[in-house]
């Protein structure tokens, strides 16, 4: 991971708070992980709903374990 959250930040910002770099990226790692944990757990309820017969419910989970996964890269990326 790259500290580049810290970038958006003014200069004044940045030498007020030395632990801008750590904290932001530390805070990075945070939703990398969450969107991670959520997207697995929604792929596992997608598998279930697919063994109980549930064709649709299998299809939203899987649609929000893909859009929960991609979601820390989009916002990163393109500033949502």
């Amino acid at each position: 991971m790259s500290a580049q959250w810290s970038e958006k930040f003014s200069p004044a910002e940045r030498l007020a708070s030395k632990d801008m770099d750590l904290v932001s990226n530390s805070v990075q790692w945070v939703f990398y992980s969450a969107s991670g944990l959520i997207s697995i757990f929604l792929f596992l309820l997608a598998a279930n709903r697919q063994r109980q017969g549930d064709t649709f419910g299998a299809a939203m989970s899987l649609i929000g374990a893909v859009v929960i996964a991609l979601a820390p890269t989009l916002a990163k990326n393109f500033n949502f």
